[in-house]
C-alpha cells in the first residue's frame, strides 16, 4: 500500500511536466490544411514629397516590382491631420504627390 501512495504522485508529476501531446500526422487519404482561393500578390507605392511619382527613379521602382510577379499596386498619397484627435484631415501640398505625378 505504501508503495502505490509514493508511485501515485510520481505518476501525476509525470503527466503534468510532460506538457500537452504532440500533434499526430494526418492519416493518409485526409485532406490537409486548406489553401486560400486568392494570393495577395501585390504591393502599396507611398510617396512622402510632392515630386514623390516624378522621374526616373519611381519609374525603376515600378519597373523592379513588376519584375517579381506582383499583379497589383496601391498608389497611396498621405494627408495629414494636426494632432492625433484632430476630425480636420487635409492634404499639405508640400508633403504629398500631386495628382499631375500620380498619373
Amino acid at each position: 500500500m505504501r508503495r502505490t501512495v509514493l508511485l501515485a504522485p510520481a505518476l501525476v508529476l509525470a503527466v503534468a511536466c510532460a506538457g500537452p501531446p504532440e500533434p499526430s500526422a494526418p492519416q493518409p487519404g485526409t485532406p490537409g490544411p486548406s489553401r486560400p482561393d486568392e494570393v495577395q500578390d501585390g504591393m502599396s507605392f507611398t510617396g512622402w514629397w510632392h515630386d514623390a511619382f516624378r522621374g526616373r527613379k519611381p519609374v525603376e521602382s515600378m519597373t523592379n516590382l513588376a519584375d517579381t510577379g506582383a499583379g497589383w499596386v496601391a498608389i497611396v498619397t498621405t494627408w495629414y491631420q494636426g494632432t492625433i484627435a484632430s476630425t480636420d484631415i487635409h492634404p499639405r501640398t508640400t508633403r504629398r504627390p500631386t495628382r499631375g505625378s500620380c498619373a
